[in-house]
């Protein structure tokens, strides 16, 4: 058995499985909150198509929706995840919900997490639909479609993942898809539109990101998009992709960015650094991941995986693998940008959950990649 194959299987059991728990609307368990309570720490939910209350998680548990899945409460349609300790994470996958008006919106609140959490393929739609991230120390969003996000004194990584801000009232802009205050964000792909102006009054549409303070990071290719909304109809409102206040802005050359208006493509008062961040995309397709990665070419890369821990700050992105990280892939960048890679996964528990990130010798020096929260399995 290989070194990496034996490495695999520990990272595997970094995150043990208790037991396994199913809901569907025949049993053994008829709504998610049943389980949730049932279960103990480490467990695993497998939750079958069909219609099931609002549910809110404070212990370490990875609840996988198959296809079908909706939410639906007495009035709207909310998850949450509250309070999670250090050490203690939480992985919801393939959950969709929808408003119902602007009284019931569409929810999802993760708040007080000093634990990891990782949503993947979460699906909101509808006009009024949220998703609130407030005092969390590490979050990932990983192709999903969301309504406006808001981060607050917290970790944030989306991946792959689509925002679109809620349009202008007669009396309000548009807003962003997503609003950044005192937080470390990470955008690696995908699609932030601001919202659209009013239909019938001139009020402007909002930014594709509107950074308060704190960092943003935005990496990818271009087909990773921010955009203003589109202005009402006959009129011309210079609204720019990017709105900022303070902070700082660490911007790659490959993201498109489309301001409305003829504004520039970012205002404000961030600092903003243009400069390469090597991108990092990751596909499984059990039994085998495969990695991607775009950087300069000639340069040496590793890319590291490692059961999840705490971030740690660096300079530009922060480092989202541990000391106890594996090697899964190595080699020098090619002429043409891109490097991948594969590797062969034992069979591992469902949900299993583990940060992958590139290491880059550039130049003398140590580049990072955007980080991506995979799951094994």
């Amino acid at each position: 058995m290989s070194r990496t194959l034996v490495c695999l299987m520990a990272l595997a059991m970094a995150l043990p499985a208790q037991q396994t728990l199913v809901v569907s609307p025949s049993g053994p368990f008829t709504e998610i909150v049943a389980a949730i309570n049932t279960a103990k720490p480490g467990d695993t939910i497998l939750v079958r198509a069909g219609q099931y209350q609002n549910f809110t998680v404070s212990k370490p548990l990875r609840i996988l929706a198959d296809p079908g899945v909706t939410l639906q409460g007495s009035r709207s349609a909310t998850f949450q995840v509250r309070d999670l300790p250090a050490g203690a994470p939480v992985v919801i996958r393939g959950i969709a919900l929808a408003d119902v008006s602007a009284f019931f919106p569409a929810s999802i609140i993760l708040s007080g997490c000093a634990g990891p959490v990782h949503l993947e393929n979460i699906t909101m739609t509808g006009r009024y639909v949220f998703t609130q991230v407030f005092d969390c120390a590490q979050v990932s969003l990983h192709r999903s479609t969301l309504g406006t996000v808001h981060t607050s004194d917290s970790n944030v990584l989306c991946t792959d993942t689509q925002a679109f801000g809620l349009a202008a009232s007669s009396v309000g802009p548009g807003d962003p898809a997503l609003r950044i205050d005192n937080s470390r964000v990470v955008v690696a792909g995908g699609n932030f539109r601001g919202g659209d102006g009013h239909p019938f009054a001139p009020t402007p549409p909002g930014p594709g990101i509107r950074l308060e303070s704190g960092r943003l990071v935005l990496t990818g290719d271009a087909s990773t998009v921010v955009a203003s909304g589109t202005p009402t109809t006959g009129t011309s409102i210079a609204v720019s992709a990017i709105d900022s206040a303070a902070g700082a802005i660490l911007l790659d050359p490959g993201p498109t960015l489309v301001p409305g208006g003829g504004a520039p493509p970012i205002a404000g008062g961030a600092l903003v650094t243009a400069s390469a961040v090597p991108a990092l995309t990751v596909h499984v397709a059990a039994p085998t991941m495969t990695t991607t990665l775009r950087g300069p070419g000639g340069d040496h890369a590793f890319v590291l995986a490692s059961p999840i821990g705490p971030p740690l700050p660096f300079p530009t992105l922060d480092l989202w693998v541990g000391v106890g990280h594996i090697v899964i892939g190595q080699g020098p960048i090619p002429a043409t940008g891109v490097l991948t890679g594969s590797v062969n996964l034992p069979p591992l528990f469902p949900g299993t959950t583990s940060p992958v990130q590139a290491v880059v010798l550039s130049g003398g020096q140590l580049q990072l990649s955007n980080p991506v929260m995979t799951r094994w399995d």
